[in-house]
Order: structure tokens, then sequence, then C-alpha cells
């Protein structure tokens, strides 16, 4: 495995060293009685077979986000980008629906308010979209901009909501290497 991850990333385009290291993965998928570590191999096999669905990271579906928007809007926090969020406080707060919850932004940290009107008066940043508008902006269909284009804000909200990253899968092994070489 160490020989074939080296060949790779001495020259990720090339087709042969990208096949060996697919192969190596097979095997050891095939060998462990792990089955996350299978997935792991197999799911790496098959991008540098050039299969790009396979990434590093993974989405919720649409319905993950519109069936519990509180959970959504907590797990938005995971996405701040601290060089863009230092220095930033602010309360953001989110109408989704009938949801009514925010997000404290400070110092590049963002913290899950579950009812922020009780301890945050007045509110000074909100964006008011719906459920559908907000599930596309979690999933990465749209940006930021999009969102705010497409809801109703008020304050800061449009300067707080843009610490955040957008989502964007990373793929495990890019079959663009493999169209530089033809």
């Amino acid at each position: 495995k160490e020989l074939a991850t080296n060949l790779y990333y001495s020259d990720k385009g090339n087709a042969s060293y990208r096949t060996v290291l697919a192969d190596v993965f097979r095997k050891l998928g095939q060998y462990t009685p792990s089955i996350i570590v299978r997935n792991f191999y197999t799911a790496g096999a098959l991008s540098l077979e050039g299969d790009e669905k396979f990434s590093l990271n993974s989405i919720q579906s649409e319905s993950w986000v519109t069936d519990d928007i509180s959970r959504a809007v907590n797990h938005l926090r995971t996405r701040i980008n601290p060089s863009v969020a230092d220095g930033t406080n602010g309360v953001l707060s989110f109408k989704i629906g009938d949801v009514h919850v925010g997000l404290h932004i400070r110092n590049a940290v963002a913290e899950f308010l579950p009812n922020p009107t009780q301890h945050y008066q007045p509110i000074a940043a909100t964006i008011e979209v719906s459920p559908k508008q907000f599930a596309a902006y979690f999933r990465g269909a749209i940006n930021a901009e999009s969102l705010i284009e497409n809801g109703k804000i008020t304050g800061d909200a449009a300067k707080l909501l843009k610490v955040f990253d957008k989502y964007q899968p990373t793929v495990l092994y890019p079959a663009e290497e493999l169209l530089k070489m033809n």
C-alpha cells in the first residue's frame, strides 16, 4: 500500500499508478474485518477509477435539513471560516418556515441559539427564507448571495452569513488527473 500510494502521489495522472493503487485498495478491503475500513477502501478504488461521487465529506439529504431545521442550523456552525470570521461579533437569527433559531458569532466561533430572542433583544441581523431555500444553501446548491437574494434580511445578516464556507464535496482521487494525461 505504501509503495502504491507513493507511486500515485509521484504522478497522479499516471493511469498505471492509479490502477495499482485501486487494486491494492480492493485487496485490502477484501481482507479487513471492518465494514467501515472496507467501505473506505472500496470507495477509494472506485474513485481512482474515475467515479467522482465518492468524496471525503458527505452532505445530508434535503429532507434531513427540512425535517429538523434547528439541527441543520446547529450543524452550520461547523462551516465557520475562522480567518473570515476573526473579530466578528453578532447574532444571526434565522427564520426558516415556522422555526426561529440563531447563531451567536464571536471571535471565529459560532454558538447555536435555540431561542435567540430570549437572550438577545433586539435581534439586529435576521435572514428569513423558506425551508427549501435553506436546504439548497445548506447542501451547497446555492451560495450565500443567492440565499440573501431570495430571502428577507435585516441588519448585518449578509455580512454574518458570509463567514460560513459553502459546502463543496472533496473528491477522494479526482478524475481530472486522468484527463490531464490525455
